[in-house]
């Protein structure tokens, strides 16, 4: 039995990918000025990286692997693999260190912004899916 294959949606995934990286950053600027606003805050916030991380994590694949299988094209890989690496090592590692958090996680917000625009980019400049738009049309 063959499976049926995932295609690429153009921009669906990816979009959401960039705004979440794009929510990390503004996260990242304005935490340190909640936390010494409202100190309380702090055990509050702590517990939600993870399940961010995990969006990141479920975002990235769901849009790279259709992706790049479909225009084999892997060059938004090192920028997402990048960025995962500086996501994960700001929560396990640099947790109650501020400000190594913030950089670390901020840049790996970037890459995984700049991942998921490559990705965007083949998405948009692919002949095959401009052909199965321009049928949907």
């Amino acid at each position: 039995m063959k499976l049926a294959s995932v295609k690429a949606r153009p921009f669906g995934l990816d979009s959401v990918g960039q705004l979440l990286s794009l929510l990390c950053i503004v996260h990242c600027a304005l935490m340190p000025w909640v936390l010494l606003s409202l100190p309380a805050a702090t055990s509050f916030m702590e517990g939600g990286h993870p399940v961010l991380f995990v969006f990141v994590l479920a975002t990235c694949f769901l849009a790279l692997v259709p992706g790049s299988r479909q225009h084999r094209r892997w060059d938004a890989w090192p920028w997402a693999l990048t960025g995962i690496a500086l996501l994960a090592a700001a929560m396990l590692f640099f947790h109650e260190k501020l400000l190594y958090e913030i950089v670390l996680s901020s840049g790996g917000a970037c890459c995984m912004l700049m991942a998921h625009r490559k990705n965007r980019q083949h998405l948009k400049n692919c002949r095959c899916c401009q052909k199965s738009r321009t049928t949907l049309a």
